[in-house]
């Protein structure tokens, strides 16, 4: 992939031509990708609803958005920390949105926050439907179980909370981590919740006791990200660069990509089990095939630390999200980029590189430019080429 980005009073202008093995990305035959507009400050979390229609966005600028993956239109605000919370302490920090989720029947986003609560919006009234208060710490991750009745959190204050959504209460405190938990995600059963931590462990237990079942030390410093797939696999994102592989119950059977030069902030598995994407503090997205364990693409198209990723649930797309990284008087926004991940059939050899044929340009809003059927451009933007 070629990139070249200018910034020009508060207009980035950004060329990028994709190559991807055995898939093409791009909403249609003229966009490769989609820029969702609106976060004034880094983009922390991702969560996709379960059809894959909407997106929801969590950001540094205290706010979380609702988003329409076909149209690229934010749909609504669900909350802005600046008109909740005033008056920013240490003991009472700013609630950046750190965390988000859909529940399994859309009706509902999860956010969390740094000043450690957890907050239910009904996706159709934009209403509150729960505030809930108790970590001591910014809540750095929260899923639903399954069923849409379970929620949990992860927090800085090391602590695992589990809840109840029917009455709002506290269920379980998993105790055990001796560092930040980064992140929780029930099993695709919900019988257990997986959690990655600071501490430089990964720790199973049971949603319904609370009892710590297991403990998995990686030796790669602390765990920033987890994903897990329907075939019962688990990926772990590690401050060494690494990404930890292995099999609930085969933990003796692990395998790591290896490619990120810094932590891995984020990971993600699509549906079909056989890719992952991951975003690291190298300010890469990297696609890996997940079955034949390699890497398929070293994607560059942030600025700043990938530190959110996240596939829809049909594997169509997937969305990065970025820290801010620019000057501080620089009123550029933070892109949330949703792109479409399609796949191009039945393709025998996983290791060949097909490239893909489609490029998009982004100037001033405008998409301009143009491709022959070799996927080679016969013009660009003056500025982007130079005035050439």
């Amino acid at each position: 992939m070629n990139t070249r980005s200018y910034v020009l009073g508060r207009t980035l202008l950004v060329c990028t031509v994709w190559a991807l093995a055995a898939c093409k990305i791009g909403f249609s035959a003229e966009n490769t990708e989609r820029v969702l507009l609106g976060h004034t400050d880094g983009v922390a979390a991702l969560s996709f609803s379960t059809n894959g229609q909407l997106l929801a966005s969590g950001g540094h600028d205290l706010t979380a958005r609702l988003w329409d993956i076909q149209s690229g239109k934010e749909l609504a605000v669900l909350f802005e920390g600046s008109k909740e919370v005033s008056g920013y302490t240490a003991e009472s920090p700013p609630p950046n949105v750190l965390s988000v989720a859909f529940s399994p029947k859309r009706d509902l986003v999860a956010i969390g926050t740094r000043d450690g609560v957890a907050r239910i919006f009904d996706v159709r009234t934009l209403e509150t439907r729960a505030i809930l208060r108790g970590h001591r710490g910014g809540i750095r991750s929260i899923y639903f179980d399954p069923t849409g009745q379970l929620l949990a959190t992860a927090s800085h204050d090391a602590t695992i909370r589990i809840w109840n959504l029917n009455t709002k209460a506290l269920v379980q405190e998993l105790l055990g981590h001796t560092n930040a938990v980064r992140t929780a995600v029930f099993s695709s059963d919900g019988s257990r919740v997986v959690s990655g931590s600071e501490d430089g462990t990964v720790r199973y237990w049971e949603t319904e006791t609370g009892r710590m079942v297991k403990t998995v030390s990686l030796n790669a410093g602390e765990i920033f990200s987890l994903a897990l797939s329907g075939g019962g696999f688990i990926a772990a994102g590690c401050a060494d660069g690494s990404i930890h592989i292995w099999k609930i119950g085969e933990e003796s059977k692990q395998w790591t990509f290896q490619g990120h030069r810094g932590p891995v902030f984020a990971v993600s598995i699509n549906a079909s089990n056989d890719l992952l994407v991951s975003g690291g503090e190298d300010e890469t997205i990297r696609i890996w095939n997940f079955k034949m364990r390699t890497e398929l693409k070293n994607l560059k198209v942030h600025s700043a630390p990938v530190i959110a990723v996240s596939f829809s649930p049909d594997g169509k797309y997937f969305a990065s999200g970025k820290l801010r990284r620019q000057h501080p008087h620089s009123k550029s926004q933070s892109r949330t980029r949703a792109i479409i991940l399609k796949k191009c059939g039945l393709i025998k050899d996983l290791k060949t590189l097909v490239a893909s044929w489609l490029r998009t340009i982004e100037c001033s809003h405008q998409w301009i430019g143009s491709r022959d059927r070799r996927g080679y451009c016969r013009r660009l933007c003056g500025i982007c080429t130079g005035g050439t």
